[in-house]
């Protein structure tokens, strides 16, 4: 059975993003991404929620293109152009990316639960905070990579609000980084 893994950046408040959905305050570098890589390596589909997957199907489709990319920039965008996409929505009807297939626009997170069940390596569930909570509260997410950032937000949308059950985890894998952020690789206990 494939896993889901979440994937996500944290304040050490828990917020995802700020009280105006800034993410200015993720010092990320080649380590972070590094980081993530050991999450998205081990996948061959991501799952975004719908305004996530608005701004990553603008960027991801071309940006391993650009003159100016980056090393992450050049491997993400070839990995995620290659993937599986999943859109968790139920206002669209479609969900063009670039000029490669479409993605699947799933529109009750339960539809994961057969989803997990077919031929594949994991799926990784990016950003998408309301996405990732509802998955969570309903015990679909298996792993989680979380950076713990070393900012205080006081205010913004925290990633643990609304799940309403408890999950027991045990920690497979940690780093601390220069910039003083713990990654962390949680999985079920």
């Amino acid at each position: 059975m494939r896993k889901i893994v979440l994937l996500e950046h944290i304040s050490l408040d828990g917020y995802m993003a700020g009280p105006n959905g800034e993410m200015n305050w993720i010092p990320f570098d080649e380590d972070l991404a590094a980081f993530g890589h050991k999450a998205t390596d081990r996948c061959d589909a991501v799952i975004y929620g719908r305004k996530t997957y608005e701004m990553m199907a603008g960027y991801w489709p071309t940006a391993g293109d650009q003159p100016n990319a980056s090393e992450h920039d050049k491997s993400h965008s070839v990995w995620v152009n290659k993937a599986e996409k999943f859109i968790v929505s139920r206002s669209l009807q479609s969900a063009p990316w670039g000029s490669f297939d479409d993605c699947t626009v799933v529109g009750d997170i339960q539809s994961f639960a057969e989803i997990k069940d077919r031929t594949g390596r994991d799926i990784v569930l990016i950003g998408s905070i309301d996405t990732a909570r509802a998955m969570i509260d309903a015990g679909l997410v298996d792993e989680y990579y979380l950076t713990l950032n070393p900012a205080i937000l006081g205010g913004g949308r925290r990633l643990f609000d609304d799940v309403h059950n408890k999950i027991n985890l045990k920690l497979a894998d940690s780093q601390t980084f220069s910039t003083g952020v713990v990654a962390c690789h949680y999985v079920r206990a």
